[in-house]
C-alpha cells in the first residue's frame, strides 16, 4: 500500500500578509450568542483583507472575509465598502494556520474533519 503525504510548503509560521488564507481557533470565546459564528469561522477558510498594526497591546488586528457568508452569518460581520465584502476583525494570536495557497488549508480542514 502506497501512501502519499502532502508537504505543507506554503504554510506560514511567520508574519501574515494581506491576501493570505487563514484558519482560526476561537476556543477562547465564551459568549453563547456567538456559537454559530464560532462554528462557521472555525470550519471555513478566511482571507486577510486588511491588517491594522499595534491596535491592541502587542497584537495586530486583522480583518478577515469568508467566501461563503450566508445571510444568517451576516449579522456577525461588518460590510467593508472599500473591499466590497463582509469582514470581521480578529487578533493575530487567533490564527492557527496561514498560507498563500488555499489548497494547503483545505487539506488541513479535511484532515481535521475526518480526524486524520
Amino acid at each position: 500500500m502506497i501512501t502519499n503525504f502532502k508537504i505543507f510548503e506554503n504554510i506560514n509560521e511567520s508574519e501574515v500578509v494581506v491576501g493570505d488564507y487563514i484558519l482560526l481557533d476561537l476556543s477562547n470565546y465564551e459568549n453563547p450568542f456567538l456559537k454559530d459564528m464560532i462554528k462557521f469561522v472555525e470550519n471555513n477558510i478566511g482571507k486577510i483583507v486588511t491588517i491594522q498594526y499595534n491596535t491592541a497591546p502587542y497584537e495586530n488586528c486583522i480583518s478577515i472575509t469568508f467566501d461563503n457568508i450566508t445571510e444568517d452569518m451576516e449579522k456577525f460581520f461588518n460590510y467593508d465598502k472599500i473591499n466590497n465584502c463582509f469582514v470581521r476583525r480578529f487578533y493575530e494570536y487567533e490564527i492557527i494556520l496561514s498560507s498563500n495557497n488555499i489548497e494547503d488549508l483545505k487539506v488541513y480542514l479535511n484532515s481535521k474533519k475526518y480526524n486524520l
